[in-house]
């Protein structure tokens, strides 16, 4: 089954990628998954509970790379 989004998600997300594309980044399938799920919480998250979000979808999600995409994410 295809996962629909919210509008303003799927235009975030396309935002993102090209922000990432600029800066020497490419918005891969984990990177818009873990970008979809922060952005789909609506309260403060710590990046250990993002990532348990995370592979509840994707389970070889590392937390590494969820707090790599985190610091790209940031700047």
């Amino acid at each position: 089954m295809k996962e629909t989004h919210p509008p303003d998600l799927k235009s975030a997300i396309t935002r993102l990628g090209n922000e990432l594309h600029n800066e020497g980044h490419r918005l891969t399938r984990q990177r818009t998954l873990i970008a979809e799920t922060f952005l789909m919480k609506k309260d403060h998250v710590r990046v250990r509970n993002l990532h348990k979000a995370v592979r509840k979808r994707s389970p070889s999600v590392s937390l590494s790379t969820v707090y790599h995409t985190m610091t790209i994410l940031e700047k």
